[in-house]
């Protein structure tokens, strides 16, 4: 039973609470009843505040309600003595009402019954009734079944079959196996019927809607149900049909005078104390709806009732009032509760004799003893005229006057608010549900969540009660007692448990609607009296509610744990210590770090877990190092090694051990890295170069005594070699340290290097960060032997897979001289992992290669000028590979080097000036290239197949292009071409050809699509959807290649000002504004750049938000469209400020005009580069105007700065990875992190094409493009660590300094005009 509470709230609101879930254990006697609710209004402390109940018509509630008015009166006095504590559901009588009536046509309504079932049977004769609706030209409704037990849903169930009347019998004609097809005089009976009950369904929905109605609309609504069951309201026309009409109206009629028909006293004293009603809708009634004698009994009754509770309510403010100033007491609000289950449903507070619930209006009121009540004054004013189409709120209008009626506003706010059905709480769920949209969906998953409840009961009652449960004939009040309730075997719960499993996946913690559901449950599984599960779930519990933060909630659930345990003999010792783990975990959680390890090494120490041994010594281990609080030998020997032991000897098959495996080697491998790295930093430090050159020093002062000890005379000597000692043991000494130091380094290195190849082969959860790792290990430690020994082992034992999405950087690393040749060097091993991964995956890795076989593909002009970097041993070492996979990938890798060529040829294709925006025929030899079944369409999506057979349709393959490109605009001339897929798919690709090096958009997009990761598996910012639109790009020379076209966006800049810069947005609504070339012009000949810009901007609005209102006029289009561009600015602004993006000029930005999404394209400029052009961008991201108009009202307040703290707290919690991520593209050679001053100048074409040899690059420094690599990665290493300005911020402190530099006018007024600051 669900009990809920009532009550009008201090600002005289109506609300409504669950207050418990209630176990009722069979018969379900009124006694059984009684003593549940009288229990939980002990628990919640209400005893002496209730007032009334409200119940459906079964004895047992009758019963239970008896005994509870008899208790509460022995007590203290309900309000008149307990007349009116016993309230009746409207809702429930209606329904018994018109089923008594209904069964005067149950035939006709079982023929349209099975008539739907029939049609509805199977989804062929639901298609063929529905063509026949359609040659009718009838409603396309569909056909409802009804539920037997609810009268409102067979009336929609005859009403809707009554549209397809005609539809029935041509149905027939088609289907002879149909029989059940009502006649003409039945489908008559249906109309009358369906026509009468429409007041009844119109009643039904004001009592059973989602809210519940205030008591004062009832009144009304009983006597039109009253007239309506008059033979007057017939319609004397209807013929044969008035007779079955009779004998309806006669039983409904009875039903309704069995439960209705005397003065209903509560429902006609809340019509009362309606403004618009007062006496005179009483007198009305008794005047045309009863006889003389019971008309003036009807008004004696109401207005003397009325009285003698106005007279008690002006009494117990008299006993409880010692001062005339009192203060309002908000505990003493009305509080009620509500049960929904075996018809029991409301209670509603009251006042006592020992504490007045007047108490709350001391404030308001200074005397009683007046001259004339506020009762009398009330009557003697006119009625309110109310003639609003709104709904009239009544409790509203007595909060208006509370002053005017200072003792009856009270006494009008607890009548109105009783409420006289409990249906609403059943069908809120299912209406908030309907009625929820993308403008409204804020109750909607708490919704669902209370349906998966009702579902989760239903599953417990089969189980407790078995499927042939009881059920009780309300009209007849007699009850079928249910069976014997069961305890469920574990077997038997399996179902339960899948489906909470399925209930935490889905709320992905969220406490909100989470926490409810937990409560619910343990008090399901006590019902179900299944004390196993019931320890199990609260243990779960207490881990759920601590990940959640709930952190009492969660000590509270171990609390009642830990008392079960206790007491449950031996075979639950090994779980009891389980929760002594989870009690460490509490502990750590609320910042009790000492205790927290004290109590689990005390665990690992003294307790046998069997399997989860492992698991404690690896969170001692990891708690100690994160506390620095034990030296790292004991941590890495007593604890991590100890936890990889433990696993290895529990090792199992099924994915839970897997998975605990590969968490134990992880962090064993993880600390030992950090040692690693905290040993080598030492070597490297300045202190330890110092020492080393005192060590030289002192060397030499030994040599030099040594020397003057042999030339010394004897007495002398003695001297010496002291001296000579002396220095020899300090010497010894720090050697016995740099050794030490040494051996400790490899050894951690070792360690660390065989546990991530051991996570590797375990397991797949730390992937995406060991491959960065290991990789980056190799690449900077690969002049060391114990490296490659473990890169050799690492790439026989773990599958090639793994290592595809580094598969760019790996390959970029062969072909180096300065190895020793041999089965044993890095290059040898290098060449060994791309050959395995070009075997397994070749469809990932040989265009890479055919890539760096095409490195010396460079124009003349590009070469003369040495933009790009040129390998010949890269270059050589590829045609090699190339050559030995043959052997295994021969045809297609044919097939590979055709496609290339052709997107080569197309990408260098000459065009003229005046081609630019134009659609030009392709060459005869790139129209005539014939299918290559063999290679992928290069710009789409590759799953990685880990079986590595990639069967035929595994991807999409290349059938040729399309017969014209589109030429772009730009120097370099772009072609967009459209290449046909073998899945009868156009794809729009970008072949380009030019000074820009495509292979470093291909690592920033590779950078981007790695930050994604991280973002989705961090849960607040995969709720907010937060990512970075990223598009492949495929390097095939140093100088082309292609490009995914991203589809559906086009540049921010062309829909502001227009592709020619005189129109755009701007020139339809910034009337008067300055064009973009005024601006332009202003901001390049002014020498005030700040006094220019503010004119700039002063004459040229910002427009952005007009995108929005012109492409999505629905509101919640509008809104989520918005919010998605918000959303998309603040990531990319984020990480683009993290990777240093420059060039962020409004080209150089698309936005997609289906989801309002930003995309970032020409990546170029990245990692600081921007400070090395000609005029330096000194912001950290673009966030002009026009940006941040888009964003709406709250601009970068609200939803930008809080998705902003979102993505950087992301990306600062996974500053380790990123930054392995980071070291891994410094080891790239062919990425260049420095830009030259000719790429500086050109970026913002302030030079000729034709510049002299003075200011080309010289191919050393071409090639040692990466010498300022390191300098980079220090940078961005202090963006995470959150430096700015040299001083470390916040997340928040961040955020703020980043938005207040980007919007800085001092800032933006010097950036280069063509950027565009002022747009």
């Amino acid at each position: 039973m669900v009990v809920t509470g009532h009550y009008v709230d201090s600002n005289w609101n109506l609300q409504k609470r669950t207050l418990n879930f209630c176990d009722i254990p069979p018969p379900h006697t009124g006694v059984v009843i009684s003593d549940v609710l009288q229990r939980c209004f002990r628990e919640w402390g209400i005893e002496e505040k209730v007032w009334t109940i409200t119940v459906d018509n079964a004895s047992n509630n009758d019963v239970a309600v008896r005994i509870l008015k008899e208790n509460l009166l022995f007590r203290h006095t309900l309000p008149l003595g307990g007349q009116i504590f016993h309230v009746r559901c409207c809702a429930h009588i209606l329904n018994l009402l018109v089923k008594d009536g209904l069964s005067s046509i149950q035939d006709v309504i079982s023929k349209v019954r099975e008539s739907v079932k029939y049609v509805a049977a199977s989804e062929a004769r639901v298609i063929m009734f529905g063509e026949i609706a359609k040659q009718l030209e009838l409603s396309s409704k569909k056909l409802v079944l009804d539920c037997v037990t609810r009268w409102n849903a067979t009336y929609f169930m005859l009403s809707c079959a009554l549209e397809f009347k005609a539809v029935f019998p041509r149905y027939q004609q088609r289907d002879p196996s149909y029989t059940t097809l009502p006649s003409d005089e039945e489908w008559e009976k249906v109309r009358i019927v369906c026509s009468f009950l429409e007041d009844f369904h119109e009643i039904t929905e004001l009592i059973s809607g989602s809210e519940y109605p205030t008591a004062n609309l009832f009144l009304v609504k009983l006597v039109h149900i009253k007239s309506l069951l008059t033979y007057e309201s017939l319609d004397k026309d209807s013929g044969t049909t008035a007779t079955f009409m009779e004998k309806m109206l006669e039983k409904m009629k009875l039903k309704f005078d069995k439960y209705w028909g005397s003065c209903n006293l509560l429902i006609s004293i809340a019509a009362v104390l309606d403004p618009r009603n007062k006496m005179k809708y009483i007198e009305w009634c008794a005047d045309n709806c009863y006889s003389g004698v019971e008309g003036i009994e009807l008004k004696v009754t109401v207005f003397e009732t009325l009285r003698n509770l106005y007279a008690e309510y002006v009494e117990a403010y008299r006993v409880s009032t010692s001062t005339t100033n009192i203060v309002r007491n908000a505990s003493d609000a009305q509080t009620g509760s509500s049960s929904n289950v075996s018809g029991v449903s409301s209670v509603k507070s009251s006042t006592s004799r020992s504490q007045s619930k007047y108490e709350s209006f001391r404030k308001t009121v200074t005397s009683v003893d007046q001259m004339k009540s506020d009762f009398d004054l009330y009557f003697e004013e006119a009625v309110e005229e109310w003639n609003e189409p709104t709904q009239f709120d009544a409790i509203g209008w007595w909060k208006m006057h509370r002053m005017k009626y200072k003792i009856l506003s009270k006494m009008a706010c607890d009548v109105l608010s009783i409420p006289i059905t409990t249906v609403a709480s059943e069908s809120a769920l299912l209406i908030s549900i309907f009625h929820a949209s993308k403008e409204s969906t804020e109750y909607i998953h708490s919704n669902i969540v209370k349906l998966q409840i009702f579902y989760h009961l239903g599953m417990a009652w089969d189980l407790r009660w078995g499927s042939s449960s009881g059920n009780f004939d309300s009209s007849s009040d007699k009850v079928k007692l249910l069976p014997e309730p069961k305890v469920p075997f574990i077997t038997q719960l399996q179902g339960l448990h899948k489906n909470w499993k399925c209930v935490l996946k889905q709320t992905d913690l969220h406490m909100n609607l989470l926490e409810p559901f937990i409560a619910f449950r343990t008090v399901l599984l006590r019902v179900l009296n299944s004390m196993d599960s019931i320890v199990h779930h609260l243990r779960e519990s207490a881990a759920i509610l601590r990940k959640g933060s709930r952190i009492s909630q969660a000590a509270a659930a171990l609390h009642e744990f830990m008392c079960l345990c206790s007491g449950m003999g031996e075979e639950y010792s090994n779980l009891y210590w389980l929760g002594r783990l989870e009690e460490a975990k509490l502990l750590r959680a609320q910042g009790k770090h000492e205790l927290a390890i004290n109590l689990a090494d005390y665990i690992s120490q003294n307790h046998q877990l069997n399997e989860e041994a492992a698991d404690v010594f690896r969170l001692v281990g990891k708690w100690l190092a994160e506390t620095r609080s034990s030296n790292s030998r004991t941590v890495l020997e007593k604890y991590l090694k100890h936890a990889v032991n433990l696993a290895e000897d529990y090792e199992s098959a099924d994915k839970l051990s897997i998975e605990k495996r590969n968490q134990m080697h992880f962090h064993l491998a993880h600390y030992a890295d950090a040692l690693f790295r905290s040993h080598e930093e030492r070597l490297g430090s300045n202190e330890w170069q110092v020492a080393l050159r005192l060590r030289k020093h002192k060397k030499k002062e030994l040599e030099a005594l040594i020397k003057r000890f042999r030339s010394a005379a004897k007495g002398d000597k003695t001297d010496y070699t002291l001296k000579i000692q002396e220095l020899q043991k300090q010497l010894a000494m720090d050697r016995e340290e740099e050794v030490k130091l040494q051996e400790d380094r490899d050894n951690f290195l070792s360690t660390a290097l065989e546990g991530y190849k051991r996570c590797l082969i375990i397991g797949e959860k730390y992937d995406v960060r060991v491959v960065f790792r290991l990789v980056s290990l190799w690449f900077s430690l690969s002049n060391r032997q114990i490296v490659v020994d473990s890169m050799l082992s690492t790439i026989k034992e773990v599958q090639s897979y793994k290592f595809v999405l580094l598969v760019y950087q790996i390959a970029s690393r062969i072909g180096g001289t300065k190895d020793s040749p041999g089965p044993t060097s890095f290059q040898f091993a290098l060449l060994s992992l791309v050959k395995k991964i070009s075997i397994d995956h070749p469809y990932h890795t040989i265009f890479q290669l055919l890539a760096l076989a095409n490195g010396d593909r460079i124009k003349d002009k590009q070469r003369s000028r040495n933009s790009f970097v040129v390998d010949v041993d890269k270059k050589i070492a590829a045609e090699d590979l190339l050559k030995e996979l043959s052997s295994y990938h021969g045809a297609t890798i044919i097939q590979m080097k055709q496609m290339v060529e052709i997107y080569i040829k197309l990408a260098e294709m000459e065009t003229k000036r005046e081609d630019a925006n134009k659609r030009v025929p392709l060459p005869r030899e790139l129209r005539s290239v014939r299918e290559l079944v063999r290679v992928p369409v290069v710009t789409s999506n590759i799953p990685v197949d880990r079986t590595c057979q990639y069967p035929e349709g595994f991807f999409p393959h290349f059938r040729g292009l399309m017969d014209s490109v589109t030429v772009m605009n730009g120097i370099n001339a772009p072609k967009r071409v459209e290449c046909l897929g073998s899945d009868g798919n156009r794809y729009r690709q970008l072949a380009k050809s030019g000074n820009d090096d495509l292979r470093q958009d291909a690592v920033m997009e590779q950078f981007f699509g790695l930050v994604n990761t991280f973002l989705q598996n961090n849960r607040d910012t995969w709720r907010r959807r937060l990512r970075i639109r990223t598009y492949k790009v495929v390097p095939f020379t140093p100088s082309a290649g292609v490009l995914e076209w991203v589809d559906g966006t086009f540049p921010l800049g062309d829909y502001l000002v227009g592709s020619s810069r005189n129109g755009g947005a701007h020139g339809c609504y910034g009337a008067g504004d300055w064009t973009f070339m005024e601006c332009r012009q202003r901001m390049t000949t002014e020498t005030n750049k700040r006094k220019a810009f503010q004119e700039v901007c002063n004459n040229f609005r910002p427009v952005m938000h007009y995108f929005f209102l012109e492409r999505f006029s629905h509101p919640a289009d509008w809104f989520e469209k918005r919010l998605a561009y918000t959303r998309s600015v603040a990531a990319s602004s984020m990480v683009g400020y993290i990777v240093g993006l420059g060039d962020r000029h409004s080209s150089n930005i698309l936005i997609d005009q289906a989801t309002a999404e930003v995309v970032h394209i020409d990546l170029g400029v990245a990692f600081e580069q921007g400070l090395m052009l000609k005029t330096p961008e000194r912001v950290p991201f673009r966030l002009t105007r026009d940006i941040i108009d888009g964003m709406g009202v709250t601009g970068v307040e609200g939803v930008f700065r809080r998705c902003c703290e979102e993505t950087l707290s992301v990306m600062r919690t996974n500053k380790e990875a990123l930054l392995t991520i980071i070291e891994v593209f410094i080891h790239d050679p062919l990425y260049k992190w420095a830009l030259s001053p000719l790429k500086a100048m050109q970026r913002q074409k302030d030079i000729d094409d034709n510049l002299d040899d003075s200011l080309e690059d010289s191919e050393e420094d071409a090639y040692e493009g990466n010498k300022d690599a390191a300098r980079a990665l220090l940078r961005v290493k202090q963006k995470l660590d959150g430096y700015e300005d040299g001083e470390m911020r916040s997340v928040h402190g961040q955020v703020q300094q980043l938005v207040q530099d980007a919007i800085d006018p001092d800032r933006l007024c010097h950036m280069f005009p063509g950027w565009a600051a002022w747009l």
